[in-house]
């Protein structure tokens, strides 16, 4: 299936679906927070920051293998994670999320953000990255 085709199934004939390039922080957090789901069908991603911002808003997320994101999210309890650079494994994700009942869509929301807060909250984080430059000074 194109990814064409497999945009216009899953939004149910829409005539349009927004891909966005590069946008600032505060169109990202309002964009987040009118949607229930982020997907990120990267082929390469570092530590994956719009994954985890997404998570805060407690947004069920799609990920791609890329990077760090299988760390991030945790298939079937934060989101769905699908192999990067196949159209046929985005595709098996996004119709996975079809079959979803809105409640179960919520429930990995919510999983994700009580994974935010227990493994990547910022304080936490920064803590931990001065603790080993502190390490690695002395």
């Amino acid at each position: 299936m194109t990814i064409p085709k497999l945009l216009h199934y899953c939004w149910f004939g829409r005539k349009e679906v927004p891909i966005l390039g590069w946008r600032n922080e505060e169109y990202i957090t309002q964009s987040l927070s009118q949607n229930d789901v982020l997907v990120i069908p990267s082929r390469w991603e570092g530590l994956g920051l719009v994954c985890l911002e997404a998570m805060h808003l407690k947004k069920m997320v799609l990920a791609s293998d890329a990077g760090a994101l299988p760390e991030i999210v945790i298939d079937k309890e934060t989101g769905i994670t699908f192999k990067s650079e196949s159209v046929e494994a985005l595709s098996s994700a996004l119709m996975q999320l079809t079959a979803m009942s809105t409640d179960s869509i919520h429930q990995m929301g919510e999983a994700g953000r009580k994974r935010f807060e227990t493994y990547f909250n910022y304080n936490d984080m920064l803590k931990k990255l001065k603790q080993v430059y502190l390490e690695v000074s002395h």
